[in-house]
């Protein structure tokens, strides 16, 4: 009898232990770590040819926000991977879970489908956008003449958006060198795009014929650009403004702005006026 007692108190204890273990994963798992696609690391998808963003150098991935990945991931203990993906399918990714972020000059945009069906973090960029123009095109020198006239944006941009709320015919673009080759030889008026993307432009490139203009605030507000994470990521979101506010405050984001996009476009500012005007 006193045999049986003992095994019964045996395995009450080994069934509080195996319970007490289970309660443990439960808890090590309900984290921003479980929210990883793969342990120990960062995947990040981007398209890798969008400069200042990022593009490459001497055959390796680099930019603004590649700098900005990196130094996010090791504020969080995990190594940075990046995934290239074309735009068209690069959303998407976050949802199949090919990787846990996304860094691509994305807008915050309140209340679209996008905010619907996605998280975003803080801001760590204000992208100002610029019309580009053919410079022998006069009759466009802002938003409020575009109405009617052919543009060519990125499918699902922020820059579509602007260009549709006023009016213009949009078409797709395939990338920003081609657009501004469509521009030059006059078979589209023009597009909207950001500044940031327009130096990137003008450093490897030949900016002979074209026009810019600044978009004033009072037209279209800077966008707010933040990494963009799936639904099923809230804690590792946290994670990561978290790594966010790290690096506004000791100026790595400032830095960073500076060295590939030519200043500090981590804060929102006034912005107007002729950029360019290169005929």
């Amino acid at each position: 009898m006193k045999l049986f007692k003992r095994l019964g108190k045996a395995l009450l204890i080994l069934v509080g232990v195996l319970g007490t273990g289970a309660i443990l994963t439960a808890c090590g798992n309900n984290t921003a770590s479980s929210e990883l696609v793969h342990p120990h690391q960062l995947t990040v998808g981007m398209t890798g040819d969008f400069p200042p963003y990022s593009y490459k150098s001497n055959g390796k991935l680099t930019g603004y926000e590649v700098q900005v990945a990196r130094a996010i991931a090791k504020q969080m203990h995990l190594k940075p991977k990046f995934r290239e993906t074309k735009w068209d399918g690069l959303i998407a990714g976050l949802g199949s879970r090919r990787y846990d972020a996304v860094l691509n000059d994305i807008a915050v945009v309140h209340g679209s489908s996008r905010a619907k069906h996605f998280l975003s973090s803080k801001p760590y960029l204000y992208s100002r956008s610029v019309l580009i123009t053919n410079a022998k095109n006069h009759s466009i020198k802002t938003l409020h003449n575009i109405k009617g006239k052919k543009f060519a944006e990125g499918i699902g941009t922020n820059n579509e958006k602007i260009a549709k709320k006023y009016g213009a015919n949009v078409v797709p673009s395939a990338d920003f060198t081609s657009t501004m080759s469509l521009i030059n030889d006059g078979r589209i008026a023009g597009c909207v795009n950001s500044l940031d993307s327009w130096k990137g432009y003008a450093k490897t490139h030949s900016t002979k014929g074209l026009r810019v203009y600044a978009i004033p605030n009072s037209q279209y507000q800077a966008s707010a650009i933040a990494v963009l994470l799936a639904k099923h990521s809230p804690k590792l979101r946290n994670k990561i403004n978290k790594a966010l506010t790290t690096l506004r405050k000791n100026g790595t984001l400032k830095r960073l702005s500076e060295k590939y996009l030519g200043g500090n476009e981590t804060v929102n500012k006034n912005f107007g006026g002729v950029i360019s005007d290169k005929k």
